[in-house]
């Protein structure tokens, strides 16, 4: 790789255009010889490029590019990453059906995991290519309470969490949903505290029917 690439790929770092490092660096192991070594290459200049950022300002910068009026997803959007560094947040856990509002939060870039659950699988694959999401496919049947099943979605986050270690006992998770229903209701902001272990190698198995109880789920 020249020095001409990496150049480029450390501005792309550093202006935080993530499908355009993805595009490039597909274009490139497509002809290339090494393609194990390109990636290396080129997940080593993003951490370079990532660590050179003033963390602390870029927040402030990228919001202040964002001209009002906005819609009420992207206020939450704005809002939950701010949440998420005044408290210190483990992760913020996006239960979304388009995967828009996991994409919003990505763009302002917090410094915590995005743990996007979702229904759809198409939307799962296509959040990958947004820096700090980590899209979890849920596959039950949906319950009667809407409530319940949104609360059943956000502990399966909880738990992905937990079980990778980035989640731990007194954490600050920030918490985004919607007031009904499909795509486009993101309107809620929930800051919520770590208070006990709830870990099953897969907990949303315990789901059998939409009778279930969510009270018996938690015991």
């Amino acid at each position: 790789m020249d020095r001409c690439l990496v150049r480029t790929k450390r501005s792309i770092g550093y202006q935080f255009d993530s499908s355009l490092v993805v595009a490039t660096c597909r274009r490139e192991t497509a002809k290339g010889d090494y393609p194990l070594e390109c990636v290396r290459t080129m997940a080593n200049i993003c951490k370079e490029a990532e660590a050179a950022i003033w963390q602390t300002q870029i927040f402030h910068d990228l919001s202040s590019k964002t001209l009002p009026p906005i819609d009420a997803t992207h206020a939450v959007a704005i809002a939950s990453v701010e949440a998420s560094v005044k408290c210190l947040a483990s992760a913020i856990i996006v239960i979304t059906t388009s995967g828009r509002s996991a994409h919003l939060i990505a763009k302002y870039r917090p410094r915590c995991p995005i743990i996007a659950v979702t229904r759809f699988n198409q939307v799962a694959r296509q959040a990958h290519l947004y820096r700090g999401i980590l899209p979890l496919y849920y596959e039950e049947v949906p319950l009667v309470d809407w409530v319940k099943d949104v609360d059943v979605r956000v502990q399966y986050g909880l738990n992905f969490g937990k079980r990778r270690g980035f989640i731990k006992i007194g954490d600050s998770v920030i918490v985004v949903t919607g007031w009904r229903k499909g795509s486009g209701f993101t309107n809620t902001l929930r800051v919520m505290y770590v208070e006990h272990e709830f870990i099953r190698e897969d907990p949303a198995c315990t789901i059998y029917s939409d009778t279930d109880s969510y009270e018996n789920l938690l015991k």
